[in-house]
């Protein structure tokens, strides 16, 4: 087999992924420099790291990237295996629905580190309790997380097909088209839920709206809460009960799940689920906890006075430090008011 009839192959049985050390069990000579560079200039291929590589269908010629469903599995299984990654926080929050911006760049959170990260051009971005790397190639970007404290497996097996557990408010599951086409299911790593789309041919892991959540605001804790504020919400409208008590069984960050069930009240309506975490919480005792330690770029230092009697009984409830006013798209901030007061940090 020559490299062209490999490609047509994989093209055919929808893989659009490849490696090159790989080649040689295929007959396939190593391929040159010379030779990559060709294959890459006539859109055969886009090497996305150096032994990592991307196949682009005849279709796609001419755009700028291939689907992301096309190639974020393999490069999951690449860098970890099957079980040991999942799309994460903006990027999964757009896979849930629950997306408020457009997103540039695709997360993925891998359970252990691999060498390949260590390649030249990428960025290493060390973070308090997890490595972060990021991969900028052309039109593709990633930013990569390593979760010591990556989701465990269930204690028994979960069988293949198993519908993930839905919010009763999921309202557009009217369409039925939308559940038949793209099905959500479990997978045997608690939050971890696997999306598939069926005429694609293709799927992957995913953080459940639970997870997608607490990765939001644990790596956004230091600054930018307000940023992620309408996802937050958005995401609530997808979360379950079963979902949020699947989190709290195993989930470390006792600071980051407070700061999500004052957000939940103060945010939403949904009073069993930040009922259920304040309840898990309140076992162990809630220090104080600030919900940011910096104030957003846009900060203002008036409020509407009804809002701000509204923060301060909901952060009384859950010892919450606010330290600037929260203005989230969803619920902005009315500068008409004429019933304004000066914030003041409690």
């Amino acid at each position: 087999m020559n490299f062209e009839a490999f490609l047509k192959e994989r093209i055919k049985n929808k893989k659009y992924t490849f490696t090159f050390s790989e080649l040689e069990q295929y007959g396939i000579k190593s391929l040159s420099k010379n030779e990559i560079e060709h294959y890459t200039k006539e859109e055969y291929i886009f090497p996305l790291l150096k032994d990592f590589s991307l196949i682009i269908p005849p279709e796609r010629k001419g755009f700028k990237q291939i689907p992301f469903i096309y190639h974020i599995e393999g490069f999951g299984e690449y860098l970890n295996n099957k079980d040991d990654y999942y799309v994460s926080s903006f990027t999964a929050s757009a896979y849930h629905g629950s997306s408020h911006q457009t997103v540039f760049t695709d997360f993925l959170t891998l359970k252990k580190n691999t060498p390949v990260l260590n390649e030249p051009g990428i960025e290493y971005h060390p973070h308090n309790d997890f490595d972060g790397y990021r991969i900028e190639n052309d039109s593709y970007r990633f930013k990569i997380q390593i979760r010591d404290t990556f989701p465990p497996k269930h204690e028994a097996n979960i069988e293949p097909k198993t519908p993930a557990p839905v919010s009763k408010s999921r309202f557009y599951f009217k369409w039925a088209n939308l559940a038949k086409n793209f099905p959500i299911y479990r997978t045997n790593r608690k939050n971890i839920w696997r999306k598939e789309f069926l005429e694609e041919g293709h799927g992957f892991n995913l953080s459940s709206p639970s997870l997608t959540a607490v990765d939001l605001i644990h790596d956004r804790r230091h600054g930018g809460i307000n940023d992620v504020l309408p996802n937050v919400e958005k995401l609530s409208r997808k979360m379950s009960l079963d979902d949020m008590k699947e989190l709290i069984s195993w989930y470390p960050h006792q600071c980051t799940l407070q700061r999500l069930g004052f957000l939940l009240e103060y945010l939403t309506e949904k009073k069993d689920l930040y009922e259920l975490i304040k309840n898990h919480l309140l076992k162990t005792g809630m220090s104080r906890v600030l919900l940011s330690t910096q104030k957003p770029s846009n900060y203002s230092n008036y409020i509407d006075r009804r809002k701000n009697n509204h923060i301060k009984r909901v952060a009384l409830k859950w010892n919450m430090g606010i330290t600037f006013v929260i203005d989230s798209d969803l619920q902005p901030f009315d500068y008409t008011s004429r019933d304004k007061v000066e914030f003041y940090a409690y």
